[in-house]
């Protein structure tokens, strides 16, 4: 993604491009891709889904607010947070929203999805564990920093690591949220 607006495929060859696609703001998301689909959120407030052949649109999802989050694809699933708060979790054939969980902050950390689990961190410094399934809140867990947490989970074995913007690193127990 890039400031003008496209979404591009080089060629990993000679980094020639192969195609460009078109969003209507910048794009600051960073893309996943799996099979022959790509992922990518914009500033203009959607998620697209883009054939990693030729750049055509799949889809696109609206959600009201920009998105930075990189999208993670899990199971037929593309799990997305939006900076209007909420985390999304769209079906991946055809951009359908499957369930929509607010939280109270802005999210510009992209999620984590581990056995059935979505990890996320906000902005106002809490991180949600949410069913993948449903989007139920599993447990919540508040660091001490009130300028929040913009890094991206990590999943371990049974713990979640993240980083709050006052330089603190955490470790949470997977199941429960405890420190």
């Amino acid at each position: 993604g890039c400031n003008d607006s496209y979404v591009y495929a080089l060629d990993t060859t000679d980094g020639t491009e192969r195609w460009r696609s078109p969003t209507n703001d910048m794009v600051s998301s960073s893309p996943a891709v799996v099979g022959d689909t790509v992922y990518v959120g914009s500033r203009d407030d959607n998620v697209y889904a883009l054939s990693a052949t030729d750049g055509s649109k799949q889809w696109s999802f609206e959600t009201g607010s920009n998105v930075t989050s990189a999208p993670t694809p899990v199971n037929e699933t593309v799990y997305v947070g939006g900076f209007d708060g909420n985390v999304y979790a769209l079906n991946a054939t055809d951009g359908s929203r499957r369930w929509r969980f607010e939280t109270q902050n802005l999210l510009s950390s992209s999620p984590a999805v581990v056995n059935g689990t979505v990890f996320i961190g906000s902005t106002g410094g809490t991180v949600y564990a949410l069913d993948a399934t449903d989007g139920t809140e599993r447990w919540s867990f508040q660091t001490s920093g009130s300028t929040g947490v913009r890094s991206s989970p990590a999943v371990w074995n049974d713990s979640v690591y993240l980083g709050d913007q006052n330089g603190v690193v955490y470790a949470l127990n997977s199941t429960d949220g405890t420190k």
